[in-house]
């Protein structure tokens, strides 16, 4: 797993996220197109803005 924090506009995040589509892309295969030892892998893109704030997990009370 990889991350990595950086500022973007929301015009970066549409081309960032074309570009990373364009990637997929390049690497997906058609059903009995991959080679045998290719596996299945789930990939995801996730960006949210981040403030830099932490938030704690609540505490349980015991």
């Amino acid at each position: 797993m990889s991350e990595r924090r950086l500022r973007m506009t929301k015009e970066q995040v549409a081309s960032f996220t074309e570009e990373y589509q364009t990637l997929l892309h390049t690497y997906a295969s058609e059903p009995g197109e991959h080679p045998p030892d290719a596996r299945r892998m789930a990939v995801r893109l996730v960006m949210l803005p981040d403030d830099g704030r932490r938030v704690e997990p609540p505490v349980d009370d015991v």
